[in-house]
């Protein structure tokens, strides 16, 4: 990524998804309405297939990010003791774990995994519950 640090490699992949996710609405519109039946449907129609485009585009953004996410989230919490008694972070030597330098770190990580690992699936899965009739 060519970021200097933990910390913007961690803001770095916390933000793009989501920036990338925000943006999937305009995208799921521009890929109904490219299709040559979208003015022969009625507005609510497109406008409802474009939210389906767009939440597919979400889930796929989320899909595949959802590694990368994850593990630079949770290296921010592998720290390495050393003989002097300091604990340095794993993912950058120059964070000492557990100091005022590491504490946005452990913040920004646990925002990542509640928003990442835990919300944005649970969205996706209170989506499916509310569509498994359309489903079955």
């Amino acid at each position: 990524v060519g970021l200097a640090g933990y910390l913007p490699k961690l803001a770095f992949v916390t933000i793009v998804p989501l920036v990338a996710m925000v943006l999937t609405p305009p995208v799921g519109l521009l890929v109904v309405l490219s299709s040559q039946a979208a003015s022969l449907r009625p507005s609510n129609v497109v406008r409802s297939d474009a939210l389906y485009e767009a939440l597919y585009f979400a889930q796929l953004i989320s899909f595949l990010t959802f590694p990368q996410v994850s593990t630079v989230a949770f290296s921010a919490f592998e720290c390495e003791a050393f003989d002097d008694g300091r604990y340095l972070l794993k993912a950058d030597y120059l964070v000492e774990c557990h100091s005022p330098t590491w504490r946005p770190i452990a913040f920004l990580a646990v925002s990542t995994l509640v928003i990442h690992v835990f919300a944005i699936p649970l969205c996706f899965l209170l989506l499916l519950l509310h569509a498994r009739r359309d489903i079955r």
